[in-house]
């Protein structure tokens, strides 16, 4: 997932971004392969509920090795 947004200092530093699950559905754009990937996603702890609303959690950095 690419993003561009303007950021400030310590807006990176609240975690990964946050996507709904149906708005990365759409981005998918193939309802059935979405669907399929999900359980994948639970498994690699990339779900997430916030305000009652499932999400897809995206790392806004990682370290490098």
């Amino acid at each position: 997932l690419e993003v561009d947004a303007r950021t400030t200092e310590g807006d990176l530093d609240a975690g990964p971004l946050l996507v709904t699950v149906a708005d990365w559905a759409r981005m998918v754009g193939d309802p059935d392969a979405a669907k399929r990937c999900l359980p994948q996603l639970k498994r690699q702890g990339r779900l997430v509920e916030e305000m009652g609303v499932l999400h897809v959690t995206f790392p806004t950095w990682t370290t490098a090795s």
